[in-house]
């Protein structure tokens, strides 16, 4: 599963708890790398319909990679929420 997340401060004591509950691999950074990396289109996209993904990177904003069930990840952001 990927999830887009948007944080107004990543470099927070907050953010770096929730990178040790959630299980993962979160990806900040430039949005348009993110974008390119995942496919811009259907011929270039890493998996299938990523590029629908890639194309709502702009701003602020971050990935999460996790195996994990969307009930599961849900359960743990609203653990951690402030």
């Amino acid at each position: 599963h990927i999830y887009l997340f948007k944080v107004k401060n990543m470099r927070n004591n907050f953010f770096k708890n929730v990178r040790l509950a959630v299980p993962g691999r979160f990806f900040i950074g430039k949005t348009k790398v993110m974008a390119l990396a995942l496919g811009l289109d259907e011929s270039s996209e890493a998996l299938p319909n990523v590029s629908h993904l890639a194309r709502q990177l702009r701003g602020d904003l971050g990935l999460l990679f996790t195996n994990e069930s969307p009930d599961t990840v849900q359960r743990l952001l609203i653990d951690h929420s402030e």
